[in-house]
């Protein structure tokens, strides 16, 4: 299938997968060797990235063929549909993460969650979800973005609900259930099209890790001051290695000592860095969005003199 007007309607032909019946995996070994490269390779132009990565079918038929038989396939494909099947493996481990906050996957028991933290928490995060949402930024630079929407919503299973058919649903599912596929597949969205900070060139930001750090500290401490040992433990380790990172945390803090000898010093968030806080970001769970977009609201209560319940974070280009 390809684009067409159908009915004066704009149509889109997707991957056909089902995210809670065919065979899924966390990690994909080959895209994540991908997405590094297509970072080392971000300050270049999309016209250019998006050759590099456009094969065609008879591409994929040329030596070396190790990679299984030789297997033709039942029509010809555009290089923009073998773009999307590529991209698409990405979007179905975030539409099954979705579908697994709305409890769909509970009968699979605690192996499930525990591939779940490892995959999302803060020791692998950066070698895997992060690798994850970049290359979906990426395919809604080399590919159109209108075909990248519908390939997200036909992955979440929302194409009816999408159109205004909310009876409709897979079997067993409830009302909500749906609603929270539905809020995640917003939150997805607003990360891929805010969240900038993995695709900032070397031209415009000399030291993009310092960038990422100062971040990942002002996220990390919006809640509540923090022993060492714990901003430590909620912080990736290459940051814990980086030179930089004492001077960024006296920088951006304010070091309470100790009162006791069975107390520990903490470091204290500065108010003028509340400002920077991203509710939205990719790491953080529901409850974690509300608290920072409290904290938010109330510094620029305080900043702008107006009433708490009166402001509204808007997402940033960041």
């Amino acid at each position: 299938d390809t684009t067409e007007m159908s009915n004066s309607v704009l149509q889109h032909s997707v991957v056909k997968f089902v995210v809670e019946s065919q065979p899924i995996s966390f990690h994909h070994a080959l895209h994540y060797t991908l997405s590094w490269l297509i970072e080392c390779g971000k300050n270049m132009s999309r016209e250019q990235l998006t050759q590099l990565l456009s094969f065609t079918t008879a591409d994929l038929l040329q030596k070396p063929r190790a990679m299984g038989p030789r297997t033709m396939p039942s029509q010809e494909y555009t290089p923009e549909d073998h773009m999307i099947a590529a991209f698409d493996y990405p979007l179905r481990v975030c539409a099954w993460l979705a579908q697994m906050k709305a409890g769909m996957w509970v009968r699979n028991g605690m192996s499930l969650r525990h591939q779940q933290g490892t995959y999302r928490g803060v020791s692998q995060r950066d070698v895997s979800h992060h690798r994850d949402i970049f290359l979906l930024q990426t395919a809604m630079v080399v590919c159109p973005p209108s075909r990248i929407l519908v390939s997200i919503i036909d992955r979440n299973g929302l194409e009816h609900w999408m159109k205004g058919i909310y009876e409709q649903k897979s079997d067993g599912l409830e009302d909500g259930q749906v609603l929270d596929v539905a809020e995640d597949l917003i939150h997805l969205l607003i990360v891929l099209i805010s969240d900038r900070t993995s695709l900032v060139s070397s031209d415009e930001e000399p030291s993009p890790h310092v960038l990422a750090m100062r971040r990942d500290i002002t996220h990390v401490l919006c809640f509540k001051p923090l022993s060492f040992s714990e901003i430590c433990g909620k912080l990736p380790d290459k940051f814990q290695d980086q030179e930089e990172c004492q001077d960024i945390l006296d920088e951006m803090t304010t070091f309470k000592p100790p009162e006791g000898l069975s107390d520990v010093g903490t470091f204290e968030l500065k108010e003028q860095f509340l400002e920077d806080i991203d509710p939205y970001i990719a790491h953080y769970n529901k409850n974690q969005r509300e608290e920072s977009e409290n904290a938010y609201k109330n510094w620029m209560a305080k900043k702008t003199g107006r009433a708490a319940s009166d402001i509204v974070f808007e997402s940033k280009l960041r």
